[in-house]
């Protein structure tokens, strides 16, 4: 997973699934840059996804706390998927963005 900002995530773990029948996902967490305290700045996110034949859904959620540590700066979630048949391909996609001024 890569912030929605381009930049890549500090101090981060993620976690993949292997796929079962179709199904895999994956979370991450970063921790803040900020000495003492480790919320300012901190990221979380996870995806969970499914291919089975021609049918790929995807669903995402990316949250970013703000500087100080208190509340939310940013909460994305995403989801679409895709239909394939023969050559064609029809895709459908929705997301959701908050971003709080702080």
């Amino acid at each position: 997973m890569v912030d929605t900002s381009g930049s890549r995530l500090n101090n981060s773990v993620t976690f993949v699934t292997p796929k079962f029948g179709g199904f895999y996902a994956s979370g991450e967490f970063a921790l803040g840059e900020t000495s003492g305290n480790w919320r300012a700045g901190r990221e979380t996110g996870a995806e969970v996804n499914c291919v089975a034949g021609p049918v790929y859904v995807g669903v995402t959620y990316y949250d970013l706390d703000n500087t100080n540590g208190v509340g939310t700066a940013r909460q994305v979630i995403t989801g679409g998927g895709t239909y394939a048949w023969l050559i064609e391909r029809a895709s459908l996609a929705n997301d959701k963005l908050r971003v709080d001024d702080q």
